[in-house]
């Protein structure tokens, strides 16, 4: 039975290893932007952030799927959806269907994605629910990290192989498929008949707004260094595109240490934990921006990656701490909407910053600052 209890925790938190694979794929950009010489390059980075609004589209209206769709039906669903449509450019190099197949995993990633977060919320509390909402963070990072790695590895072969890596979400369903009971009642339905019976006050609502703006630019801040690394790297002299993969792949790796010690530094921090994980991404991002070596260029990832994963598990977190269980599947689809809103939108945001200043690296201490003030405002509290 100790086993058994261990696979489906092991299993549920291996629904994390997909969710931000967005931009696993990112190092294979600079090979696509020079096969697609006709399209912009904010255009060819829309093929990779695409996801994002199927999985803003799915989180939006998760609560109508819900009615219709058991949690087993749901999550198994998204994983072969996401799996198939995932691989759908290793056979086509047609803009238009790549861009279809990129909505579609998007959409197999949104009906996992609220699923993977409130199954822990749902099915554990106290320390044991603060210690796996750590391990998930740690182990979408852990996924993110192998998934960039092998496709930075499998660019040898041509930018289209790269998006081979989304077959791994065959492994995942069997570990659900296999370990993971099927659940009795709808939490959705719960939640999303309080808030139409008026129990979503102006409390709540504070609460979503909050996180969802949090959940928005740390995404905004992810997205850029999985875009402008690789650019970096190569701008710089500090390596090709497969050094920028491992170089991704360090920054995830970091993130999954952060995850796993989130319990502890949260003992440790207390409320000022988000205060100094926000700070953290600021100095790292200011510091990626200025290095001219390769070694403070690295110090800068490091910093970056830790901050990152404690800074979306105090996202997370904060929502399960502050909203009662009736409504946390509801706030936690807003923020998720933030989150891929964030993802959808960075090519794009990241692109205005550097019209107005033009070197690769802007984005980096513009959106390091905004954050560093959000955490200085919510310290003040």
């Amino acid at each position: 039975m100790h086993m058994k209890t261990k696979m489906e925790k092991f299993a549920i938190l291996s629904l994390s290893w997909m969710l931000i694979s967005t931009y696993s794929v990112s190092t294979a950009l600079p090979a696509m932007k020079e096969y697609y010489i006709e399209y912009s390059g904010s255009q060819v980075e829309f093929l990779v952030s695409a996801a994002a609004l199927g999985i803003t589209f799915t989180i939006l209206f998760n609560t109508v799927i819900a009615k219709y769709l058991k949690e087993r039906q749901m999550v198994a669903g998204g994983l072969l959806l996401l799996s198939v449509s995932g691989v759908v450019p290793v056979f086509t190099d047609i803009y238009s269907v790549i861009l279809g197949s990129r909505f579609l995993l998007g959409i197999g990633i949104g009906l996992v994605n609220v699923k993977a977060i409130s199954m822990i919320s749902e099915r554990y509390s106290g320390r044991e629910q603060e210690t796996l909402l750590g391990f998930r963070s740690s182990f979408e990072m852990l996924g993110n990290a192998v998934l960039t790695l092998i496709a930075g590895q499998l660019l040898v072969f041509g930018w289209q192989k790269a998006f081979s890596v989304y077959a791994l979400g065959f492994l995942v369903l069997a570990l659900y498929l296999l370990f993971v009971p099927e659940k009795e009642g709808n939490v959705s339905d719960t939640a999303a008949a309080g808030v139409l019976n008026g129990k979503f006050e102006r409390k709540n609502a504070e609460t979503a707004i909050f996180y969802t703006i949090c959940g928005f630019l740390l995404v905004v801040a992810n997205a850029a260094c999985s875009l402008r690394i690789p650019v970096l790297v190569e701008e710089r002299g500090f390596g090709t595109a497969s050094t920028a993969s491992i170089v991704l792949s360090i920054l995830m790796v970091v993130g999954i240490l952060a995850g796993f010690l989130y319990g502890n530094l949260l003992k440790i921090c207390r409320k000022k934990i988000f205060f100094f994980c926000l700070a953290g991404y600021c100095a790292g991002m200011v510091l990626m921006a200025a290095a001219g070596s390769f070694l403070l260029f690295m110090a800068g990832v490091v910093i970056t990656g830790f901050a990152h994963t404690t800074g979306i598990t105090c996202v997370f977190n904060g929502a399960a701490a502050d909203e009662p269980g009736e409504l946390l599947s509801v706030v936690n689809s807003i923020v998720l909407v933030g989150c891929n809103l964030g993802s959808a939108c960075a090519p794009f945001l990241i692109g205005g910053i550097e019209l107005v200043w033009p070197v690769s690296f802007a984005a980096f201490p513009v959106i390091g600052i905004v954050l560093l003030l959000i955490g200085w405002m919510r310290g003040r509290d």
